[in-house]
């Protein structure tokens, strides 16, 4: 992102650590008296064990601004219904930090709601009015921001035309609407892509000379799915802000072909690897641009070394290339020439070769690409899924093979299948997954393979011994982490609506895991008892904690700053990880291109494990730019070791996931990394 936008950002983050700094000083800088101290040290403590709003609320009304703000924040992190009453009332305190995190809980309680149910859409109705009031009375520039944050969070109706008239003038708030407006296509429950003023608002936010509003605008028109005339979006692209073309090289697909296929040539061409690469994602779905994605392969594996992101654009160019429909005859020599030109460059871009040469074996089943990549044994088996699952054979033949690799005795193997049967989605996929999962054992695999079932019209196709035998297998299960099966065993009991069904949500709901009784129950989310989801770990002081940390790596050394103030139970959670070496040898066992790099499994290195217990999340309204670290979680309060690097500015995880750090040296070494590159050590300082 340019200069001025990232400072602009970094800004936001240091602002809102300002708000939750009231855990050390009061609002006027002095040391908190040992009153003070005790009282943030019940309300960390509530935090942590998600208490019942209602023995937050006194805290959230103190005298003192610093813990009355950082009372509503604990507030805010319960995103439960039961805080909805003591945050609207925090909406109109005195104190402008606590009228911000107010802001930012009602945000929040998106992740509470479910709309399907009457109560709920209440509660949201009562939310967004209550925003929309606020921003039109809201004297404090940094409270309106946040009222702006939540409202595109939160808003379906009243809220989002609020919204599109600020996104439509010329005001302070113009960027920020026009990012919400984003936030809330992303969230998919308030997509506006038909709505004239949206159009409006977002084509001429292109033509801004304010490279916030232009981001804001491209970041809009990529999450609403809209489209825009071409003369505003190829203006735009001129840009000097890399993240307002890597918005638009996102947005291609919504586009009129003409406009999609000028900018996917802008695209190849640009100078920053990201935006290459959601040009060449964009690309993979044409076949009237196969030429060009040649030329990007080429240039990717002439750039591609050690320390360079290249490799992401040839493993992405690859892909693209097998997913079109061109002929074989057509694709098979550059693919090849690729494969041997990345072969040739030795062990680092192993995973960039492979890939190309499971891409040619899929396009040309006699080329025998895999067995000249350097992958062995279990790591080549995997990229054997990656073939099949491209191969140009029918669904039934498809799920026959990936059938035969879940018979695998490497659990990774069976994962790749897993997920790769999930993707196919064809009723062959389904019946090959619902076959597998009367034998699998692995919890991590069974996991992946109900993921379909899980919606409703699917919950039937397995049978009833097998939904007995898998809950019979993992009814012992004492972390989240062996329970997570189960959860999703509960909604399809539930969804069967049989007697059998019936049996087995009445049997879950006596389970120790309480997010299982929730499912088996038919608990909304934001209907959970108050108690604690996770370990209750004490936060020490802020100051107390270490300041970075160096992850080293093959590729280089990237260094962290920790969000001490916003995340100080996680960090130190992350802090004594790396001291007991956890972290040592570990994969970034997930790394998508312009998105990002995540790590931290030690205990299965493909992302289904963790350290056995959970830690709460500590979300905030920060925001998520290029290079801030966040701790990965399977759902609220189920984080644990597992973490994330971001390429770019990501808005819709601002709120979603705890941010505890941010890179402050080798983002070129993040943005290097590729799938399965090793973390060698992490060195606290």
């Amino acid at each position: 992102m340019g200069a001025a936008m990232g400072r602009s950002r970094l800004i936001l983050i240091a602002a809102v650590a300002a708000h939750v700094l009231g855990a050390c000083r009061t609002s006027s800088g002095h040391e908190v008296d040992g009153a003070q101290t005790d009282a943030l040290a019940t309300l960390a403590r509530l935090e942590q064990e998600r208490a019942a709003a209602s023995e937050l609320v006194a805290l959230a009304g103190a005298d003192d601004p610093a813990l009355a703000a950082r009372a509503t924040l604990a507030l805010a992190r319960l995103e439960r219904r039961d805080a909805l009453e003591p945050l609207l009332g925090a909406l109109a305190a005195t104190d402008a930090g606590v009228r911000a995190q107010a802001a930012f809980g009602l945000g929040q309680l998106d992740l509470a709601l479910d709309d399907a149910i009457d109560a709920h859409r209440a509660d949201r109705a009562r939310a967004e009015q209550a925003l929309v009031a606020a921003v039109a009375a809201e004297p404090d520039p940094a409270v309106r921001r946040a009222l702006v944050r939540a409202l595109g969070r939160v808003a379906t109706g009243q809220g989002l035309d609020t919204l599109t008239m600020l996104a439509s003038g010329d005001g302070p708030l113009r960027a920020e609407a026009l990012v919400a407006l984003g936030v809330s296509g992303a969230r998919r429950k308030a997509s506006r892509r038909e709505d004239t003023g949206l159009l409006t608002a977002v084509a001429a936010g292109l033509g801004a000379s304010d490279e916030a509003v232009r981001a804001g605008a491209a970041y809009a028109l990529f999450r609403q799915k809209a489209k825009a005339p071409a003369d505003a979006i190829l203006g735009a692209w001129q840009s000097t802000d890399t993240q307002v073309r890597i918005f638009l090289a996102r947005a291609i697909p919504s586009q009129e072909p003409a406009v999609g296929a000028r900018l996917i040539e802008l695209g190849l061409a640009d100078q920053d690897w990201r935006v290459r690469a959601e040009a060449v994602r964009a690309a993979g779905a044409r076949n009237d641009t196969v030429a060009g994605l040649a030329r990007a392969l080429d240039l990717a594996v002439s750039e591609a070394g050690l320390a360079t992101p290249a490799a992401h654009l040839a493993r992405e160019a690859c892909t693209a290339l097998a997913s079109t429909s061109v002929a074989p005859g057509e694709l098979s020599p550059r693919l090849a020439a690729a494969t041997r030109a990345l072969v040739a460059k030795g062990a680092p871009l192993r995973v960039a070769a492979c890939t190309c040469a499971a891409a040619l074996d899929a396009v040309d089943p006699e080329a025998g690409a895999l067995a000249t990549c350097g992958a062995r044994g279990i790591e080549l088996a995997r990229f054997e899924v990656a073939r099949v699952a491209r191969a140009r054979v029918s669904d039934r033949e498809r799920a026959g093979v990936l059938a035969h690799l879940l018979s695998s005795g490497d659990v990774g193997v069976r994962m790749a299948a897993a997920a790769a049967l999930v993707e196919a989605g064809s009723d062959a996929a389904l019946a090959a997954a619902a076959a597998a999962l009367t034998r699998e054992t692995d919890v991590g695999v069974i996991s992946t393979l109900l993921e379909p079932f899980a919606e409703p019209a699917a919950a039937g196709a397995i049978a009833d011994a097998t939904l007995f035998a898998l809950v019979g297998r993992l009814r012992s299960a004492t972390t989240f982490e062996g329970a997570e099966p189960l959860v999703t065993l509960a909604k399809i009991a539930r969804a069967r609506a049989t007697a059998t069904g019936a049996a087995l949500a009445e049997e879950l709901k006596g389970h120790a895991e309480p997010r299982v009784r929730d499912a088996a129950a038919g608990v909304a989310t934001g209907d959970r008892a108050p108690g604690p989801r996770a370990s209750v770990i004490a936060p020490p002081a802020p100051e107390a904690l270490p300041q970075s940390a160096e992850l080293v790596t093959a590729r280089g050394t990237i260094t962290i700053a920790f969000a001490r103030e916003l995340a100080p139970a996680t960090v130190a959670n992350f802090v004594a990880l790396a001291r007991a070496k956890v972290y040592d040898g570990t994969p970034f066992h997930r790394v998508i291109a312009d998105f990002v790099a995540q790590g931290g499994d030690h205990a299965r290195g493909d992302g289904a494990g963790g350290p056995g217990y959970t830690i709460p999340c500590e979300n905030t309204d920060a925001p998520y730019v290029r290079g801030a670290v966040g701790m990965a979680h399977a759902g609220k309060d189920t984080g644990g070791s597992q973490f994330f690097l971001t390429h770019s500015w990501q808005p819709h995880l601002d709120g979603r996931y705890t941010l505890f750090g941010q890179v402050s040296a080798g983002l070129e070494v993040m943005d290097a990394l590729q799938p399965n590159d090793v973390l060698e050590r992490v060195v606290i300082r």
